[in-house]
């Protein structure tokens, strides 16, 4: 009986292919599985945790929704304003300065100082610290004081939760400043 050498055996190559067939199915199966699986962690609310996104709001955006909020509280103040700018201190703190007209000679300054906080419900907060009128001898009431923290909060309230698409929810976790940047942290979650 005479023997073939092993490497002019058929038999080997069908082997080896159906063995390298196999290795590739079997790869892209557990790609499948554990790509499905992932690093969701069950939240036990019936929404997966996805993880975390961080959404900044640069100066330039900070500064136009200050001045529509402030804009909504014009009849409360003893002055038209003419002008509103933000100035923001690493840790957390805005400085909001409104420049109003002049009246009699005097140019009105209003400096609100805000401090951004994430209320107990996951809602952006920003609480006036303080709110100083210079160049006018006259002094504003705690309403005027609350109409514009109500006014700025109404403004941002937006960014405190909602939709990503695609099944994605976010919710407010903190809020900062740097000094050009007021960063929100949130929780990306979907439902599934």
């Amino acid at each position: 009986m005479k023997r073939t050498p092993l490497l002019l055996q058929p038999s080997l190559y069908i082997g080896l292919v159906c063995g390298i067939i196999t290795a590739v199915l079997g790869g892209f199966l557990a790609i499948m599985i554990l790509s499905s699986h992932g690093t969701a962690v069950n939240s036990g609310t019936g929404a997966t945790t996805a993880g975390n996104i961080t959404i900044a709001l640069d100066h330039n955006a900070l500064d136009l929704g200050m001045q529509l909020a402030v804009k909504q509280v014009q009849p409360q103040l003893p002055f038209t304003i003419t002008s509103v700018s933000t100035n923001l201190r690493p840790g957390d703190e805005i400085d909001v300065t409104v420049i109003g007209e002049p009246v009699f000679g005097v140019t009105p300054n209003l400096l609100v100082t805000l401090s951004p906080t994430v209320a107990q419900d996951g809602t952006l907060d920003f609480r006036v610290q303080q709110v100083q009128l210079v160049g006018m001898n006259v002094s504003l009431s705690g309403a005027v004081n609350q109409a514009i923290e109500q006014a700025i909060n109404q403004q941002f309230a937006g960014y405190s939760r909602g939709s990503l698409g695609g099944g994605l929810q976010y919710q407010l976790l903190d809020v900062r400043t740097t000094s050009d940047t007021l960063i929100l942290t949130a929780r990306v979650t979907s439902s599934s």
